[in-house]
C-alpha cells in the first residue's frame, strides 16, 4: 500500500526502468566497434537507460550499406554490448521515416488522388485513360455547366470511365471537367541511409506492410536478437498526400454501404452532402490504416516476442484508439495548455491501460544543434510531464567517431545530447531528475476529471490535401478544440480525449464531466454515451461555438444524392448514422469563454491554484491512501501561490523533486472545514511535489513556512580565470567570454578562482550549526519578448525565456573539494559543510577561529554551439556528402549557433550567511 514513506523512498531511489532513453543516430550507417562501445559506456555514465537505434543519411563520402553483413554485425555488437552494460536497446524497423525503401515496388507504394480541372466548350471530348506517369490510373470524371470557379457545386454529374477513358458528350456553353486520378505519390523515405532509399509504403495495405517486415524488420531483429531488444519502434506518420489505395472503393462500399466513385468530386467541391461523404471517406482511410498497418505491425511484434512502441499520429489519419494494437504509446511536442501529440498518446494510454507514456523529447530544443542548455531541457521536460508523459526518449545522440573532423557529426535538427556538450558533467543530475519524476508519475492512476469528445465527423469533413490540416486527424483535432484545453487546465482540472472507439465498454461515470466541443454530428455510440453519462450524474457540457472554425453548415450533413443514409444496409456505427445530438444529449450549452467557470461550479477544481493558473501547471496521481501532485512553474518568473486539492486530507508535505527530500510538512488542526491554502514558492522553471494523505503514519515535522531567516551578504572579489589546467589571469566580473578576445571562440569551459575570508563573527556568539553559508551566483531575469522575437526561433523550438547569472553551468569547488553544480534557478548552493571540513578541528565546530580563508573555484561550462560556429570546415563537409549521396537533409539554424550565447559569469557571486 502506498504511503508517504514509500513515495519519498521511491523518489530518492527510483527504479532504473524510468531512466531516460536516447535516440542514437547512426549516420551512413558508418560506425565501428570502438565507437559503439565508447558511446554506450558514456550513456550509462550519464544516467541514461539505453538507446533507440535510428539509421539515417550518410555524413561521410564512403559508408557501409544499410542491411549489409557489416552493418548487421555492428548491430549485433551494439545489442550485445548494451546488454552487458545493463542498458536497454530499442530498434527502429527501417531507415529514416516513414517505412519504405528499395524493396517497395509500385504495387506496394503510397498512392493518392490527383485532380485535373479543365474548361471545355460545347463540343464532345474524350479524356484518354493514358497515364502521364507510370502507375497513374483514371478513376472518375465529372462534368458541370459553367467555367471553373463559376460551376454550381451541385451541378457536377459523373461521366462514365471506360477502357478508353471518359467520353464527354456535347453540351452548351462553357463547361468544367473534373478528372480524378489515382497516382503514386512518389514520396521517398526521408533521411534514408545508404542502401535504404526508395518509396514510402502504402500504409493502407497489409501486403505492403508485410513486404516491409519481411525485407527489413526480420533481418534487423534477427541480427539484434529479440531477447536483447526492449521494443521495436515506428516513428510518426508522415506519408504526405496518401489519401487513396487500390482497394479503397471495394472497402468503402463494404463498410459504408454505397459506391464512393460517383461522389469523389465532393472531396474537391463543397456540394450537397460533401460533409457526410468526406466523413465517410476519411474515416474509411483511418480504418484501413489501423487494420492494415498498425494491427499487422502489432501482431508481427507479438509473434516476434518484442513490444511495439509507436507514434500514432499524422498522415494517414490515425485515430487515438488505433494506438491499442501496440504495447507502448509515444508522442512528441510540448505545450501543456494545448494539445501536443504527447497528450494524444497519453489519452490513449489512460484509456487502454498502458502505464508508460513516452515522449520523443527535445526534437527542436533551442535550435540549432548543441545550443540547448540543461535549463532548456528541464523546462521542456516539465511541459511533457504536464501532458501525461512519464518516460523520455531524448532526441538525440549523434554517433560520431573519435576521428571525425571538426565538431563531429550532427543531426540536421536540434538537439544534440551527447558528451560533446561542455555542460555534460551535469547530465547525470538531469537524468536523475527525469528518472525520479518519471517513476513518480507511473504510480497509481492518472487523475483526469474531464473527458473531451473528439468531433471526428466534423474533422474528417474538413480534411483534404492542401487543406489546413491535410489528412492529419490529430492536427485537425487540435485546431477544432482551440483553447478548450487551456480553459480546462487553468480551471485546476485535467482532461482526456475520447474518440468513437474509445467509448466502447467505457463506464459512463468514468469522468466527472464530459465536454462536447460544439454541436456537431456524433455517432450513435457517442450519443448513447452522453445520455448514459447524464443519467449517471455526470456534467455534460456542450460548447455553443466553433473555436476552430471547422464545423460545416448543418445542411452539408445531408447524404450525397441518391444515397439513403437511413437505410439499415449501413453496418455498425458508420458515419451515415451520425446526427447532431438532441437536447437530452447536449446537456448544458455554455459559451467557450465561460467553460472554466462552469466546470468549477459543477465539479470543482481537482487542485485549485490561487494565482498564476496559466503558468503553474499541476498533474495528479491517485495512489489510494496518498495523493501526489507535481506542481510546475512553466514561466520565467518566480511564483508565490497557493494550492487547494479537492481530495480529502489531514496532512500534507512538499518535496523537492531534485533530491526527493521534504521541504515542508503540515498536519491540519481541523478537517471539518475547508483547508487553508498550501503555500508554495516556485523558482523560474521550478517544480515541487505535493503529497497529501489521511493515514496514521509518521509524518515529517512541520517546516518553517513563512519564516525568513536573518541574512547578511558578503561580496566575493579578486577573481581570476583561465583554462582548466592552465595559468589564471585577473578578470573583472561580470565576465563574458564573447567579449574577451583572450577566450578562444571554440572554448567550452573556463575556470574561475577567488579567495574569500569568512569573518569570525559569522560563527561567533551562537552554535555553529545555526549558521548556513550559501554561495549565490545571482538572480535571474525574464528575457524581453522583443529580444525573443528578434532571435527568430522556430515556433516548435523550446527555450527557457530567462537570463541566468551563469552561462550556462557552474561546478562549485571549495578548497579543492567538489560541492555540486548550479544549472537551474535558484542559482545558490549551500557550502557550509565544505567550509567546516576545510576549517579543521579548531574551526566553527571547535569554537576557535580555525581557517578563515577559503578558495572558491567555479568551472563554468557553456554550450557546444560555440564549437559549431568555430568549425569553418563544416559547410564544406556537408556539401561533399551531398555531392556523393544527394541532398538528404538541410542543416537548420546554423546561422544562429551563437546568436544569443552569453558565456561566463554574468554577475558577481556573493556569499549569503543565514542565521536561524
Amino acid at each position: 500500500m502506498a504511503s508517504l514513506r514509500s513515495v519519498l523512498d521511491g523518489m530518492a531511489e527510483p527504479c532504473d526502468d524510468a531512466r531516460p532513453m536516447v535516440r542514437w543516430w547512426w549516420f551512413g550507417p558508418q560506425v565501428d566497434r570502438s565507437g559503439i562501445a565508447r558511446q554506450l559506456h558514456a550513456m550509462r555514465a550519464a544516467g541514461l537507460g539505453g538507446a533507440e537505434l535510428s539509421f539515417v543519411y550518410p555524413l561521410t563520402e564512403e559508408s557501409e550499406e544499410f542491411g549489409s553483413p557489416e552493418f548487421l554485425d555492428h548491430l549485433d555488437y551494439a545489442a550485445a554490448t548494451a546488454a552487458e552494460l545493463g542498458l536497454r536497446l530499442d530498434l527502429t524497423l527501417g531507415s529514416g521515416w516513414s517505412y519504405g525503401g528499395g524493396h517497395i515496388g509500385p504495387e506496394h507504394a503510397a498512392r493518392g488522388l490527383r485532380w485535373e480541372v479543365r474548361e471545355i466548350g460545347p463540343a464532345a471530348h474524350r479524356a484518354a485513360r493514358s497515364a502521364s506517369w507510370p502507375g497513374d490510373e483514371l478513376l472518375a470524371a465529372f462534368l458541370a455547366p459553367g467555367a471553373p470557379g463559376e460551376a454550381a457545386p451541385g451541378g457536377y454529374e459523373p461521366v462514365p470511365v471506360g477502357p478508353a477513358g471518359a467520353a464527354i458528350p456535347p453540351g452548351a456553353g462553357p463547361r468544367t471537367v473534373l478528372l480524378v486520378w489515382s497516382v503514386l505519390t512518389g514520396q521517398q523515405v526521408k533521411r534514408a541511409a545508404k542502401g535504404a532509399e526508395g518509396p514510402v509504403l502504402d500504409h493502407y495495405s497489409a501486403a505492403a506492410t508485410r513486404a516491409h517486415l519481411s525485407a527489413v524488420a526480420d533481418p534487423l531483429l534477427a541480427a539484434a536478437g529479440p531477447d536483447r531488444i526492449g521494443a521495436v519502434f515506428c516513428d510518426s506518420l508522415e506519408v504526405y498526400g496518401s489519401d487513396f489505395t487500390v482497394h479503397l472503393p471495394e472497402e468503402f462500399s463494404r463498410r459504408r454501404g454505397y459506391d464512393p466513385l460517383p461522389y469523389l468530386y465532393l472531396l474537391r467541391v463543397e456540394g450537397p452532402g460533401h460533409a457526410t461523404f468526406r466523413a465517410d471517406y476519411y474515416r474509411t482511410l483511418s480504418e484501413l490504416y489501423e487494420e492494415n498497418f498498425v494491427a499487422v505491425l502489432g501482431r508481427w511484434s507479438q509473434d516476434a516476442g518484442v513490444d511495439l512502441r509507436i507514434q500514432n499520429y499524422g498522415e494517414p489519419p490515425a485515430t487515438i484508439s488505433s494506438y491499442r494494437h501496440a504495447q507502448a504509446f509515444e508522442g512528441e511536442g510540448w505545450g501543456w495548455l494545448g494539445l501536443p501529440e504527447t497528450r494524444w498518446a497519453a489519452a490513449a494510454a489512460h484509456r487502454y491501460e498502458r502505464p508508460v507514456v513516452s515522449a520523443e523529447a527535445f526534437t527542436w530544443i533551442h535550435s540549432p544543434s548543441l545550443r540547448a542548455t540543461p535549463l532548456d531541457l528541464k523546462g521542456e521536460a516539465h511541459e511533457h510531464f504536464l501532458s501525461g508523459v512519464n518516460q523520455f526518449y531524448l532526441h538525440g545522440w549523434p554517433y560520431s567517431g573519435e576521428d571525425a573532423p571538426g565538431v563531429g557529426n550532427l543531426f540536421y535538427a536540434a538537439g544534440a545530447l551527447d558528451d560533446r556538450n561542455p555542460w555534460w558533467p551535469v547530465m547525470p543530475e538531469l537524468s536523475r531528475y527525469l528518472t525520479r519524476l518519471g517513476w513518480l508519475l507511473r504510480q497509481g492512476r492518472a487523475v483526469a476529471d474531464v473527458a473531451v469528445l473528439v468531433p471526428s465527423a466534423a474533422i474528417y469533413a474538413g480534411m483534404g490535401t492542401g487543406g489546413p490540416y491535410g489528412c492529419n486527424l490529430w492536427r485537425g483535432t487540435a485546431r477544432a478544440l482551440g483553447d478548450i484545453p487551456a480553459r480546462i487546465r487553468t480551471a485546476g482540472l485535467d482532461f482526456d480525449l475520447l474518440d468513437d472507439d474509445a467509448l466502447a465498454g467505457l463506464d459512463p461515470d468514468t469522468f466527472r464531466a464530459v465536454v462536447v466541443p460544439w454541436r456537431s454530428p456524433l455517432g450513435s455510440r457517442a450519443r448513447a454515451f452522453l445520455r448514459a453519462a447524464r443519467n449517471a450524474g455526470v456534467a455534460v457540457l456542450t460548447i455553443d461555438d466553433d473555436p476552430g472554425q471547422v464545423q460545416p453548415a448543418p445542411e452539408r450533413w445531408a447524404g450525397p444524392r441518391g444515397v439513403d443514409l437511413r437505410g439499415d444496409s449501413v453496418p455498425g456505427d458508420a458515419m451515415p448514422n451520425h446526427a447532431v445530438p438532441d437536447g437530452a444529449e447536449l446537456g448544458e450549452v455554455v459559451p467557450a469563454d465561460r467553460l472554466a467557470q462552469v466546470l468549477i461550479g459543477r465539479i470543482g477544481a481537482d487542485c485549485a491554484v490561487r494565482t498564476g493558473a496559466d503558468v503553474v501547471g499541476v498533474v495528479h496521481r491517485d495512489l489510494g491512501p496518498v495523493q501526489v501532485y507535481l506542481v510546475v512553474n512553466t514561466g520565467a518568473e518566480q511564483v508565490r501561490t497557493g494550492l487547494r486539492p479537492r481530495a480529502g486530507y489531514s496532512r500534507w508535505a512538499l518535496a523537492d523533486p531534485a533530491h526527493g527530500t521534504v521541504l515542508d510538512a503540515r498536519t491540519l488542526e481541523r478537517t471539518d472545514e475547508a483547508p487553508p491554502w498550501i503555500e508554495v514558492e516556485l523558482a523560474p522553471y521550478g517544480a515541487q511535489v505535493l503529497i497529501t494523505g489521511v493515514a496514521d503514519e509518521p509524518w515529517p515535522a512541520p517546516g518553517e513556512q513563512g519564516v525568513r531567516p536573518r541574512e547578511e551578504e558578503m561580496e566575493v572579489g579578486g577573481w581570476s580565470a583561465g583554462p582548466a589546467e592552465g595559468p589564471l589571469r585577473p578578470v573583472r566580473l561580470p565576465h563574458v567570454w564573447e567579449g574577451d578576445g583572450e577566450v578562444p571562440a571554440h572554448l567550452g569551459s573556463l575556470r574561475y578562482e577567488a579567495v574569500v575570508t569568512i569573518p569570525e563573527r559569522v560563527w561567533a556568539g551562537e552554535p555553529a550549526s545555526t549558521a548556513q553559508v550559501l554561495l549565490d551566483l545571482g538572480p535571474t531575469q525574464p528575457i524581453d519578448p522583443a529580444a525573443l522575437a528578434e532571435r527568430g526561433l522556430p515556433p516548435q523550438s523550446f527555450r527557457a525565456e530567462v537570463d541566468t547569472p551563469v552561462g550556462e553551468v557552474a561546478e562549485v569547488i571549495i578548497d579543492g573539494s567538489p560541492v555540486g553544480h548550479l544549472w537551474a534557478p535558484p542559482y545558490w548552493i549551500d557550502i557550509t559543510e565544505a567550509l567546516r571540513a576545510a576549517s579543521g578541528p579548531n574551526g566553527p565546530d571547535g569554537g576557535g577561529p580555525g581557517v578563515t580563508e577559503h578558495r572558491i573555484e567555479l568551472i563554468v561550462h557553456s554550450v557546444g554551439s560555440r564549437a559549431v560556429a568555430a568549425d569553418a570546415g563544416l559547410p564544406d563537409r556537408i556539401e561533399a556528402t551531398r555531392r556523393r549521396h544527394g541532398v538528404r537533409f538541410r542543416m537548420q539554424d546554423l546561422q544562429h549557433a551563437t546568436t544569443t550565447v552569453v558565456s561566463g559569469l554574468r554577475a558577481a557571486p556573493r556569499l549569503v550567511v543565514r542565521h536561524r
